[in-house]
């Protein structure tokens, strides 16, 4: 076993940071004792739109390792740090991006934790991450499909413009960025009539349409679900026209 490096205040003085007890800390320290966990300021956290930029990330560095634990996707969830790791999404590193993104991915497991994500502002600064020159595309849209399994997510996807972007990808993105993309239009399909008519609008069909034929097998079923209530509600507008 990896013995870790740790600087006791520092790693106490961040814990205390996100309210967690002695107990908790112990705890912390005994079932992390095969990670390298780098000493950290709390400050950063406290403050995530003043400090120096590399503290910030090796701060995200650290909660990506605390966030794999079960306990910690709670404890993390409710703290300040959700809104720090929103934050470097927009102003961090591409390294740092990365380690927020994931982080946020962890933490968003927890279903409590998806509306404090998007309450946070990630979801303007995921949808920019989509421009596939960030080298950021997967990473952001997997984080995004947890996000759109709530109604907030759906709104804050739809109002910062993700629709288009998400039809791009269902045509142009990787094969698991087009599943992902798919299962978010999907959610964005159930949420309203008004999200499903933006999505028709924005031309989802045609690439619905060649997914459904040569996708992955998820993005093939997926195509193939969103495209089925698609005809059913078109058969229903019909039906009531005739009444």
């Amino acid at each position: 076993m990896l013995s870790v490096l740790i600087h006791f205040n520092s790693f106490h003085t961040f814990f205390k940071t996100f309210q967690l007890d002695f107990y908790d800390l112990f705890y912390i320290y005994i079932n992390i004792s095969t990670l390298q966990i780098p000493n950290l300021s709390s400050t950063q956290l406290q403050h995530p739109t003043s400090g120096n930029i590399g503290a910030k990330e090796n701060s995200a560095t650290t909660l990506f390792s605390l966030s794999v634990l079960e306990d910690y996707k709670i404890k993390i969830g409710r703290s300040v740090a959700v809104k720090s790791l929103a934050n470097l999404l927009e102003s961090g590193t591409l390294r740092g991006k990365k380690d927020a993104a994931t982080t946020l991915f962890n933490l968003s497991i927890f279903h409590e934790n998806k509306a404090r994500i998007v309450q946070a502002g990630a979801v303007k600064y995921l949808i920019e991450l989509m421009d596939p020159e960030t080298g950021m595309v997967d990473k952001a849209i997997a984080l995004l499909a947890n996000l759109s399994t709530i109604p907030e997510g759906c709104s804050a996807i739809a109002r910062e413009g993700g629709i288009l972007i998400l039809v791009e990808v269902v045509e142009t993105g990787s094969d698991r960025g087009k599943e992902n993309a798919a299962s978010i239009l999907m959610q964005l399909y159930l949420h309203s009539h008004k999200l499903c008519n933006l999505v028709l609008q924005e031309g989802a069909i045609p690439p619905l349409v060649a997914l459904s034929q040569s996708g992955t097998l998820r993005a093939r079923q997926k195509a193939q679900q969103i495209l089925s209530h698609f005809h059913s509600q078109r058969e229903g507008i019909i039906a009531e026209a005739k009444s």
